[in-house]
């Protein structure tokens, strides 16, 4: 019975390496951001982005949007009783699904605020998340 319950986690862990591994060749060699990169894939497949960290979307957000970005910094640093800059690490034990959502909410916003610039500027991006 242990040796049948060992092959089971074996078979688990090999299918999700296999998964992961090929998520990792799929890294789209663009940028979003200088030195962050986001997986998109042609078309886009939603179990790419999982690879990217909160950390890296947030980053991207500063980047485009920084008065937005600070203004989220601001409010997640006293939200946390956390000193800036954030430690993303001791965030995202608790946290981490409750800032992906601010941060996927904040892009849909900025989105619904003007698509045609949302869409010219960012097209990756709006394709995984609105053209799925």
């Amino acid at each position: 019975m242990a040796l049948e319950y060992r092959n089971r986690q074996i078979q688990v862990l090999e299918s999700a390496f296999s998964t992961l591994s090929v998520n990792l060749n799929s890294l789209s060699e663009g940028p979003l951001v200088p030195g962050i990169r986001l997986p998109i894939a042609n078309p886009p497949q939603r179990s790419l982005v999982q690879v990217l960290s909160l950390e890296n979307a947030f980053d991207w957000l500063h980047f485009w949007y920084p008065t937005i970005h600070s203004a989220m910094y601001q409010f997640i640093s006293k939200d946390q009783e956390e000193p800036l800059p954030l430690d993303w690490k001791v965030l995202i034990k608790d946290w981490d699904h409750t800032y992906w959502i601010v941060w996927i909410f904040t892009v849909w916003m900025l989105r619904e605020n003007n698509k045609s610039d949302f869409h010219s500027g960012h097209p990756e991006l709006d394709s995984w998340m609105f053209n799925q």
